[in-house]
């Protein structure tokens, strides 16, 4: 039983992270086009900062299960199953999007609409760079999963990252340090801990080694001061830019890194008290599944909705934000629940 409801908890997280997406999403569709400042801008900058775990999250969760050692993953399976499944359903959407964006841009077939229609579905729409990314950590399972059989290891190559990667990048952007210490960084290139790593180790050691209460508590405090830094930096910078500014909404900052964690344990430790009712299950269990599906084919409502004029600025923002979200994720959870029928989709597409 317990086992159920620890499976049961980080479907649930799967499924808040991948709302959270689409809810950034939506928020940052208007965020250049109002003033900095003004109350539309607010709530865009305060629905986007609250929910930056998203991504990370989604590869803390993948890391619990890619590096157990007690599941199996060969390469050929690795390469054929999971690898395989990611580049069909990225080139796949890539596709179908370049397509769309090649006719609204043309209408008419001709060689721009080609170059146009090879070149998007080669770069992909700006929400498939995180197929891309899985794909880079997939490949590298293998490796990781060697350095995740000692906890020592572990340990260590969550603190390079962290203080490598995600300090390091915030350093970099300080004015009078900040180009200095980018050129140390760099002359080190120690990229082996750079990227999303970290969040793929993280997920895992939190998972099965876990924390103490204290230091538990601790990331929860570090989490709500990093959502409220990110909120009130932003508004500082863009007041100072003019412009909005999106330094502070980096997912390799320490800042983004402490509210993942600080989201990952909240549903480990808190949310797994939880007795779901079996309906309950059944639908979180059913939107788990459909996610990755739900993810790739959001961008298309996302446009259905501007196309239509229900955009976040077509009613005030406080509210605006969280409907178009609820309604994107609503849409998209029904076209590929259709999708989902068809056998060769559900395999190779979603």
């Amino acid at each position: 039983m317990e086992k159920k409801e620890r499976i049961i908890q980080f479907d649930l997280l799967r499924v808040v992270a991948i709302f959270a997406m689409m809810m950034l999403h939506v928020a940052a569709s208007q965020f250049d086009s109002v003033a900095v400042g003004s109350s539309e801008w607010f709530w865009f900058n305060f629905y986007d900062s609250i929910v930056r775990f998203c991504v990370p999250v989604l590869v803390m969760i993948s890391g619990i299960f890619f590096l157990d050692p007690k599941r199996t993953y060969s390469i050929e399976k690795l390469l054929k199953k999971n690898v395989f499944r990611l580049v069909t359903a990225y080139f796949f959407w890539a596709f179908c999007y370049a397509l769309v964006d090649a006719f609204l841009e043309y209408r008419t077939f001709h060689m721009e609409f080609v170059q146009s229609l090879v070149k998007n579905t080669f770069t992909g729409r700006y929400h498939l760079w995180f197929v891309y990314m899985m794909i880079g950590l997939y490949l590298l399972v293998p490796i990781l999963r060697k350095i995740a059989e000692s906890e020592k290891l572990v340990k260590y190559f969550i603190l390079m990252s962290f203080l490598f990667c995600y300090v390091g990048n915030m350093l970099s952007i300080l004015p009078v340090i900040g180009e200095t210490v980018g050129t140390v960084l760099g002359k080190m290139s120690i990229t082996m801990v750079g990227g999303y790593v970290g969040y793929f180790f993280a997920g895992y050691y939190f998972y099965h080694f876990g924390i103490s209460r204290k230091f538990k508590n601790v990331i929860y405090g570090l989490g709500i001061v990093s959502v409220l830094f990110t909120m009130a930096g932003t508004l500082v910078l863009s007041r100072t830019a003019g412009m909005a500014d999106r330094t502070l909404y980096n997912y390799l900052f320490p800042t983004t890194c402490f509210a993942s964690w600080a989201v990952f344990l909240f549903f480990k430790e808190e949310i797994s008290g939880i007795r779901f009712s079996a309906r309950a299950a059944k639908w979180i269990l059913k939107l788990s599944e459909l996610s990755f599906g739900m993810y790739l084919v959001h961008d298309f409502v996302n446009v259905g909705c501007k196309k239509i004029g229900f955009t976040t600025v077509a009613f005030p923002a406080v509210m605006s934000v969280p409907v178009i979200a609820c309604v994107v994720f609503l849409i998209s959870f029904l076209i590929t629940l259709v999708l989902s029928k068809i056998p060769f989709a559900k395999k190779y597409l979603m």
